[in-house]
């Protein structure tokens, strides 16, 4: 990223319009797609490492590689020479986690019920933003068409549009309620947890379970770089608002000695990274499940991609 943005390197490509693309084009990048997901996965093989299953493997090569991915959007509020600065900090909360010694893995059971009012029939307001954000997240913004997100819902276009002024209109309100849930669960954390760590836990933990419960699941941030221009500065906003509330936790729990000391802005970065890419923790782990996703995806990241499973149960 510094000699990109010191010029001596062309920008690299993301991903995330990648589900989008169709017949041969797409076999091909796919294939070659999932061969970078397996040598990036055989970077987690080390001779002092723990014995992990291939689920376990496949949950935390899905992790890092997201989180490097993502660093991408977040590490440009840093200045060049300062990259190496933030990716020693981002390492070393991979490497090591977050918990402070000793801490046990035992998050609180978070109810994030749907918004009062909320009807899940098969055309409601509700249904359409369901079946939005999981074919966004499927296909990208572009793949998730007027005509797929209708076939899905089995309903004409002109249903479509009774319910939705644009597909834009559709996906900003998509941002929205994946905005709510989120809120929804730091609200709810504060009241089952004193300190940071355990409100930490229970938050990412609701959060990532959300992600395969039929509220499911969150809307990808990736679809962030195709809305509309007139609303994304808006919706950037709350990202950053919500970031800033995911930054206080930790900054508390490091305070209160739960969380040990650590970069809480680029921490923060991580676990929101960590949850928003448990969207997409069954493609890669299709044996993932409601009840197993928070032990695979988020106890990695609170005590360290090298942990044993068995250090990190309570």
């Amino acid at each position: 990223m510094a000699d990109t943005a010191e010029g001596r390197a062309p920008e690299d490509i993301n991903f995330w319009d990648l589900r989008a693309l169709t017949g041969q084009q797409a076999e091909t990048a796919m294939a070659a797609f999932v061969a970078l997901f397996r040598r990036f996965r055989e970077l987690l093989r080390v001779p002092a490492g723990p014995t992990l299953s291939r689920i376990e493997q496949n949950a935390r090569a899905h992790l890092i590689f997201s989180a490097v991915i993502r660093a991408k959007t977040w590490a440009r509020r840093y200045e060049a020479e300062d990259y190496p600065r933030a990716a020693a900090r981002m390492a070393d909360i991979l490497i090591n986690g977050i918990a402070a010694g000793g801490r046990p893995w035992a998050p609180a059971s978070l109810e994030l019920a749907p918004p009062r009012g909320a009807d899940a029939s098969e055309v409601s307001r509700e249904a359409f933003l369901k079946a939005a954000t999981a074919l966004v997240n499927e296909y990208g913004y572009r793949g998730a068409s007027v005509d797929r997100i209708s076939a899905r819902l089995k309903v004409t276009k002109g249903s479509f549009y009774h319910h939705n002024d644009t597909k834009d209109d559709l996906v900003a309100a998509c941002f929205g309620r994946t905005f709510d849930v989120i809120r929804r669960a730091h609200r709810a954390s504060a009241t089952v947890a004193d300190d940071g760590w355990s409100r930490l836990c229970a938050t990412c933990a609701a959060l990532v379970r959300h992600q395969f419960s039929e509220n499911g699941p969150l809307l990808r941030l990736s679809a962030l770089s195709a809305t509309a221009e007139s609303v994304r500065p808006g919706l950037l906003a709350e990202i950053g608002q919500l970031s800033e509330k995911t930054a206080g936790m930790i900054a508390d729990g490091i305070a209160d000695g739960s969380i040990r000391a650590t970069d809480a802005t680029i921490a923060a970065e991580l676990v929101n990274g960590m949850i928003n890419a448990a969207a997409e923790l069954s493609r890669w782990s299709p044996a993932a499940t409601i009840d197993t996703a928070a032990d695979l995806f988020v106890k990695p990241l609170m005590f360290g991609m090298f942990s044993a499973p068995e250090k990190m149960r309570s």
